[in-house]
């Protein structure tokens, strides 16, 4: 059994095929790097060297500070308890 085929259009058919398969993909890869770069520019020109002493700022996703909660009374608790441990454990203290 042989099958003739041409070359051209098995190349058409793949690739047809292949761009079916990644419809909606293409455009949020292209948008995640655009955001990577952002960042990536942003933490660049947020480091500097002061005092003999390299200063980093975080690299903040945009709107991200504003949708972050803020956990203060979370951390308290979790002093609160991590506290009482120490105060019934001297051991888990000096470990600590």
């Amino acid at each position: 059994m042989s099958i003739i085929t041409n070359e051209s259009n098995i190349s058409k058919l793949l690739s047809e095929f292949w761009n079916s398969e990644n419809l909606g993909v293409e455009a949020e890869v292209s948008n995640n790097e655009n955001i990577d770069e952002d960042i990536m520019s942003e933490f660049e020109t947020g480091i500097s060297y002061q005092n003999k002493w390299y200063k980093v700022k975080f690299p903040w996703k945009p709107n991200m500070k504003t949708l972050l909660e803020n956990n203060e009374q979370v951390a308290k608790k979790r002093f609160m308890i991590l506290r009482s441990h120490f105060k019934s454990d001297h051991s888990l203290f000096d470990e600590y």
